[in-house]
């Protein structure tokens, strides 16, 4: 297989920025080897970064494919990576991909360099430059998201808690005591995330001893039966609500600081989830949780609009991407 089939996809994944990257270049990866693309992953931590860039530099040396997939902190937070990037991608003999880690333009105006192409799976109000490809059509989605029924949820009495792998703000905790103090017919179940600290699971657990009405999944469990069983779900403004849109699901996104609130005003503008922000006092939380909760139809409308807008074909669109940057 020549270098122009052949593609390095390097992430990262702790606490700080959890784990939805490194599992998104995992389903890419896996899609573009259906694809006769052979296609390897490195996730970066302090202890492999040496091997890491010697990799890096034969692969921009030898004509080999590189995508980046990374959150916008770790940029902020390794300095020693970005040094070594700007080297790399200086010496790369095409355009290396980038997903995901944008902000306002940081990476490319930081490295000041034309030799990357942005692939932003959000929408944005605009395109910020000629080698942008933006909108949701290129988030990758793992295709066991087909195996989630479309039943007709008429009331709502499973809800699913997921506030990704790390939840730094304990936003998980918050709304468990709020649905098992407020809500005492619903069932309540909650998924500890990869990177939860020891305090964060000894106090959920402490709560599923006092009430019958809640239980704990691990990340690692099946995540998309939790879902099959749910009728509701509460979630962050992370990668997993961009999956939960490929459901009919009634899905709430909290976000937990003005960033987010930010990111996910798109999402409210979109009609396609209920927004809940640390904004909220505990009397508007109520109100709004209490009507979405004895009126599911709310939903509807918003489950519709979501088919306008996500598909499973982004692998295939980023592989044309790829393709191009070869000629």
């Amino acid at each position: 297989m020549n270098n122009k089939k052949k593609i390095l996809i390097l992430t990262a994944a702790f606490r700080a920025i959890g784990s939805g990257h490194l599992q998104r270049s995992k389903i890419l990866k896996k899609n573009l080897l259906k694809l006769k693309y052979k296609t390897e992953i490195l996730c970066f931590n302090k202890k492999n970064r040496k091997k890491i860039f010697n990799y890096l530099n034969y692969a921009t040396k030898n004509d080999i494919n590189v995508i980046l997939d990374f959150s916008n902190k770790f940029f902020f937070y390794n300095n020693f990576f970005l040094k070594n990037l700007t080297k790399n991608i200086n010496n790369s003999k095409k355009k290396i991909l980038i997903i995901d880690s944008l902000g306002k333009d940081f990476l490319r105006k930081f490295l000041k360099t034309k030799k990357l192409i942005d692939i932003v799976p959000y929408f944005l109000k605009k395109k910020r430059n000629k080698f942008q490809y933006s909108g949701p059509k290129y988030f990758v989605f793992n295709e066991d998201l087909k195996s989630i029924t479309n039943r007709n949820i008429s009331k709502i009495k499973n809800i699913l808690i997921s506030f990704g792998g790390s939840d730094l703000k304990n936003s998980t905790i918050k709304f468990t005591k709020f649905l098992l103090k407020n809500f005492h017919n619903i069932k309540v179940k909650v998924i500890i995330g990869s990177y939860f600290n020891k305090k964060q699971i000894k106090d959920i657990k402490k709560l599923k001893k006092k009430n019958k009405n809640l239980s704990i999944s691990s990340f690692k469990d099946n995540f998309f039966e939790n879902i099959n069983k749910a009728d509701m779900i509460i979630t962050s403004t992370g990668l997993t609500k961009y999956e939960l849109c490929l459901t009919n699901r009634h899905i709430i996104v909290y976000s937990d600081n003005m960033n987010n609130y930010i990111i996910n005003k798109n999402f409210e503008k979109k009609n396609i989830t209920i927004n809940l922000s640390f904004k909220d006092n505990n009397k508007k939380l109520k109100d709004i949780m209490y009507d979405l909760i004895n009126n599911p139809n709310i939903f509807n409308h918003k489950i519709k609009n979501r088919k306008n807008f996500f598909d499973f074909n982004a692998p295939k669109r980023i592989l044309s991407i790829i393709k191009k940057n070869e000629e």
